[in-house]
């Protein structure tokens, strides 16, 4: 599929160092101030030493509400400690979002555990089931496994502020449109 009007799914294709969680932050903030309605979830880090974060928090888009993902550092100063089991604990949410048909979901990143069908995996495939739009973010080391997950029904795009934006609003409100139509389009009761 290479027609980005129809493809509701996308990842924003980022290198290590990268400042995703800000980026998303600012993205999510722009579509709230058009009123859109999101589901999902970014990530927020405290507590900054270097390269290392004293803790890793998955903030739940529409009630706020944080989960501590994080498991403590690694062996490494690269080592990622995500507590998978943690971040299953977002699930629901997410998907009561999906129930309630937000405009867009908000996947902080297809990473090491969405990878190996674990994750928040379960829960893209919900909304793009659902006909919901979904942006994500994948690192080169997770390519391979987010192009097989999705085949070519997923959108590449570059970490650009403005293209990012453009791409939510406009998956977005293509699924508010068709919905409306869905809704419109009824047949009247005989008298």
């Amino acid at each position: 599929m290479t027609d980005n009007d129809t493809i509701r799914l996308a990842a924003i294709v980022y290198e290590r160092g990268f400042a995703l969680d800000d980026f998303l932050a600012n993205i999510c903030g722009r579509l709230a101030a058009k009123g859109l309605r999101l589901g999902g979830l970014i990530q927020v880090m405290s507590g900054i030493r270097g390269s290392r974060a004293a803790s890793i928090a998955a903030v739940d888009l529409r009630s706020g509400r944080r989960f501590d993902i994080w498991a403590g550092p690694g062996a490494r100063t690269t080592d990622c400690r995500l507590d998978e089991r943690r971040l299953v604990d977002t699930v629901p949410m997410i998907l009561a979002a999906i129930g309630e048909r937000v405009d867009l979901v908000v996947i902080n990143r297809f990473g090491r555990a969405e990878s190996k069908g674990g994750g928040l995996v379960a829960c893209i495939s919900a909304a793009v089931s659902a006909g919901i739009p979904v942006i994500t973010a994948v690192r080169q080391p997770y390519l391979a496994a987010w192009q097989e997950y999705h085949g070519d029904l997923a959108a590449s795009l570059e970490p650009d502020l403005d293209a990012v934006t453009a791409w939510c609003e406009s998956a977005a409100f293509a699924m508010s449109a068709q919905t409306v139509m869905r809704t419109e389009i009824r047949i009247p009761k005989q008298p």
